[in-house]
């Protein structure tokens, strides 16, 4: 399946219609990933709600945590100037995707409307084939929905960084993975199966029985069994008014804080001490670094100012030294010329071999005396020269290097000194940020007693689903007791044992299924967390209780630790490995659309989403994110992936969005 467009009409900030054209226009097939790019408050998250709504009307999950009627949603999504513009309230979502049926591609056209009327909400849904109208598939759109895209697995391919940050609290990860897993696995189908034939149990045994013949204890366990029903039902409610209105309504309040506490220097007033502490340290550290700079001044730096004249000056001394020891050998030579002639001349050596013996030398001697010619210090002395030689080497080792290194650092912690300076003077008063920090303190008081709430109110959930669980077991058993006891019948007994053998075989069939597909999530989803977080040297194995849902995660060296031992950033990463497993273990190539994936992650994990999970993660990839959270280096990691990119432009005049192609980045990308 493959997105090709979505539109837009009138629907939350997007006035008249705008129009995304989700599929690659070129032909290069690495171009997977599509990016939207806006400010906060411009309508990002909107093009993930408007999916979800065209798609699955009533049924999309986003509606879960807002506590109100689908009705009102609706009518507060539909934009307010349409009214003024054109003079009735309507709004309109289409998206057009292509899928292959039986291996034929067919394009299919969405189109979900609404219209307001004496302050009642008309809805039409109209869904084409090959821009032909269906009126059965419009007609019976709910229920083939899921041939294309499973409304309970799309938060698997639908969902922002928010998202992934509460998952990496791994009783909600487990919770997601309980979720899924009965879709993915066809384990829903099994539970399905078997509470339907704990109700024909029932049922069979009312049309053979009178209520007067039924047991106490099968009534009461009937009643039990019922009320937990209704219990489990109302802390699903309870679980999900608290988690909407108390936990998610504050975070986003605390968000808003934040960026005000922020803006009037909460933070700096925050980090004070740690920022007086580093004034107070790059001050010492400026001082030594001059310091340094007046001990070498002291010393032999001075040097610097006549280095080439020192360099000069060594050279000649050295050739000074050579000479020297050349006219001491020329010296010496005359005199063996000498000594030379005059015993020639006892041997009786000719007047014509006496000459020419005399001419070379004489040439020997007169080379030495050319080669030692040259300009003499008056007061010439070794020393000089050696101390000359050790002055040089200390101004190279220690001296213009040394000095520029200095000088260098000096200027950097100067700069930094500054910056310091300037986030000195911008820390505020504590009188001029208490408002603020006493708001943003308890807000995320309120948060931390609202999730302590929510988890109670999961563990609740989860103790009542066991009960719920070992009280249909006993009252299958106490069925089966009281047939043998009270009917004999044959053909009672013989049905209700068929049933009981059923119900049997579901139980093994279902730890079967679980088992061997669990088996296959946690290899894929090990090998992608490796890949992600870059830990192939550190993790070999991951395992998940079927019981609970809890993970493990296995090292090389032997040990084990638990999600909930890593750190925040691990987890995120965890929890999108977990979620890619998912996804390649439904077997169902769909478009994946993120909305702020790298919120809440350092600049190292950003990375690593960006290079290993984004790229690779669909056939196509639609990004959603602020005009901040991808730039620089990575944004140059995709640029070779993005096909488009679109630019949300939000005029507060008109409290409207107006999608931009933006034909520099797309120019940049096809360099």
């Amino acid at each position: 399946m493959e997105f090709n467009k979505l539109v837009l009409h009138n629907f939350g900030v997007y006035k008249g219609s705008q129009t995304i054209e989700l599929k690659s226009k070129t032909s290069t097939e690495n171009k997977n990933i599509l990016l939207i790019r806006g400010k906060n408050g411009c309508g990002k998250t909107t093009l993930l709600d408007a999916l979800q709504l065209v798609l699955f009307g009533r049924q999309a999950k986003f509606l879960s945590k807002i506590n109100q009627p689908y009705e009102t949603i609706v009518k507060e999504s539909i934009h307010k100037g349409t009214l003024r513009s054109t003079g009735q309230t309507t709004a309109k979502i289409e998206v057009e995707f292509t899928a292959s049926i039986e291996g034929t591609s067919i394009r299919y056209t969405i189109e979900r409307n609404w219209r307001i009327t004496n302050t009642k909400l008309e809805e039409t849904l109209r869904v084409s084939q090959n821009n032909i109208f269906s009126k059965t598939l419009s007609k019976n759109w709910s229920d083939q929905v899921d041939q294309f895209f499973p409304s309970r697995l799309s938060l698997l391919y639908l969902f922002d960084g928010e998202q992934i940050y509460n998952y990496s609290n791994p009783k909600a990860l487990s919770e997601l993975l309980r979720d899924v897993l009965g879709e993915l696995l066809g384990v829903d189908v099994i539970d399905r199966l078997n509470d339907d034939l704990l109700k024909y149990q029932q049922d069979y045994l009312k049309t053979v029985s009178t209520s007067e013949d039924k047991p106490n204890e099968i009534s009461q366990m009937e009643i039990l069994i019922e009320n937990l029903e209704k219990e489990i039902q109302k802390l699903e409610i309870e679980r999900s008014t608290v988690g909407t209105c108390k936990v998610d309504k504050k975070q986003i309040e605390l968000g808003n804080i934040e960026k005000k506490f922020k803006k009037i220097g909460g933070d700096l007033f925050e980090r004070k001490t740690s920022i007086e502490n580093k004034y107070n340290l790059v001050k010492i550290e400026i001082e030594n670094c001059e310091e340094k700079l007046r001990r070498l001044s002291s010393e032999y730096l001075p040097f610097l100012l006549v280095h080439g004249k020192l360099i000069a000056s060594s050279k000649r001394l050295k050739l000074m030294m050579n000479n020297k020891s050349i006219e001491q050998r020329r010296n010496h030579f005359a005199e063996r010329d000498r000594f030379i002639l005059s015993k020639l001349l006892e041997y009786g050596v000719t007047e014509l071999q006496m000459s020419q013996i005399e001419r070379v030398l004489m040439e020997d001697a007169v080379y030495l005396e050319e080669t030692s010619k040259v300009e003499k210090f008056s007061d010439f002395d070794e020393e000089v020269y050696h101390d000359i030689e050790i002055l040089l080497t200390k101004l190279r080792e220690d001296g213009s290097t040394n000095v520029i290194s200095i000088l260098r650092e000096l200027k950097k912690k100067r700069y930094e000194l500054v910056d310091l300076n300037i986030a000195l003077d911008a820390i505020p008063q504590e009188s001029e940020i208490k408002a603020v920090t006493e708001q943003r303190n308890k807000l995320i008081n309120d948060i931390k007693n609202s999730s302590a709430e929510l988890n109670s109110i999961e563990q609740d959930i989860i103790r009542q689903r066991r009960n719920l669980e070992v009280s249909k077991a006993k009252l299958t058993r106490l069925l089966v007791e009281w047939t043998k006891q009270k009917h004999t019948d044959q053909n009672t007994k013989r049905i209700l044992q068929h049933t009981i053998k059923v119900k049997e075989t579901l139980v093994k069939l279902r730890k079967r299924v679980l088992n061997e597909g669990i088996g296959e999530i946690e290899r894929i989803a090990t090998q992608n967390f490796c890949r992600i977080a870059h830990k192939s040297e550190t993790y070999r194995a991951m395992q998940i209780d079927v019981s609970s849902y809890k993970f493990i995660l296995f090292r090389t060296d032997g040990t084990s630790v638990g999600v909930e031992q890593l750190s925040s950033g691990e987890r995120q990463l965890f929890c999108y490995a977990l979620i890619w497993a998912l996804r390649t273990a439904s077997g169902r190539p769909l478009p994946i659309i993120m909305d702020t994936p790298l919120s809440r992650l350092d600049s190292t994990h950003r990375k690593n989403i960006v290079e290993q999970y984004i790229p690779n993660v669909s056939h196509q990839v639609v990004l959603l994110t602020t005009d901040e959270e991808l730039v620089g280096a990575q944004l140059d990691l995709l640029s070779a992936r993005i096909s488009q990119t679109y630019n949300l432009k939000y005029d507060e005049r008109t409290n409207s969005t107006e999608v931009l192609v933006s034909y520099a980045e797309k120019a940049r990308v096809a360099l």
